[in-house]
C-alpha cells in the first residue's frame, strides 16, 4: 500500500485513510479531550502523510508510520497550545491588581499591555487576525475555520503560525520596554 502511496495513487489513499481514519480520530480524542481538536489533528496527520508521501518507508509497516506523524502533530499541537496558554495566563495575571507594592508591573502597566495586545492583533493582516480571532477568541478548530473561509487547514495553521510569530514579536517588543521603565 505504502508503494503505492508514494506513487501518487489517490484511490489507494483514500482506502488507506478510510482505513485508519477513526482508529486515529480516537487516539487523538483521548489525547485532546476535544472532538473539534480531534478531527482537526486526524485531517492534519493525513494532510502530512500525503504531504510527505515521498520519504515514506515501504520497510515499515503504514501504521507505525501513520502514527509516528500523528505524534508529531500532536506534539506541535500541544506547543501550540502552551504558548496561547502562557501567553494569555500571562497576560491576565498581569492585569490583577498588584498585591505588593514589589511588583514589577503595575495595574495600570497590564491594562496598558492588554490593549496593546489588542492593538497588536488589529495591525495583522485582514484575513490572519479573522483567522486568529475566530481560533482564539471564538475557539472554532482549524477545519471549522477553512469551512467557514473556504480555504484549506494547512492555510488556517500558517496563519495561526504567523499571527502567533508577529504577535510575540511585538508583545515582546513592549514588554521590554514596560521594564525599561
Amino acid at each position: 500500500m505504502i508503494e503505492e502511496i508514494k506513487n501518487n495513487n489517490p484511490e489507494v489513499f483514500e482506502f488507506f485513510f478510510n482505513k485508519y481514519n477513526e482508529c486515529l480520530f480516537f487516539y487523538f480524542l483521548k489525547k485532546t479531550k476535544s472532538y473539534p481538536d480531534a478531527e482537526e489533528l486526524t485531517q492534519q496527520t493525513f494532510i502530512k502523510f500525503w504531504e510527505y508521501r515521498s520519504s515514506l518507508s515501504t520497510e515499515v509497516p503504514e501504521k507505525i508510520q501513520l502514527f509516528h506523524k500523528a505524534r508529531l502533530v500532536l506534539i506541535d499541537w500541544l506547543r501550540k497550545q502552551a504558548t496561547m496558554r502562557k501567553l494569555y495566563e500571562n497576560l491576565s495575571h498581569q492585569a490583577e491588581p498588584a498585591e505588593e507594592p514589589k511588583d514589577n508591573i503595575n495595574y495600570e502597566e497590564s491594562e496598558q499591555l492588554i490593549k496593546k495586545l489588542h492593538l497588536s492583533i488589529n495591525k495583522l493582516p485582514k484575513t490572519r487576525k479573522k483567522i486568529f480571532e475566530l481560533f482564539q477568541f471564538k475557539g472554532y478548530s482549524y477545519k471549522q475555520i477553512a469551512t467557514i473561509l473556504d480555504i484549506s487547514p494547512k492555510t488556517v495553521d500558517n496563519h495561526i503560525y504567523q499571527a502567533m510569530k508577529q504577535l510575540r514579536k511585538m508583545m515582546s517588543a513592549m514588554i521590554i520596554l514596560l521594564f525599561l521603565k
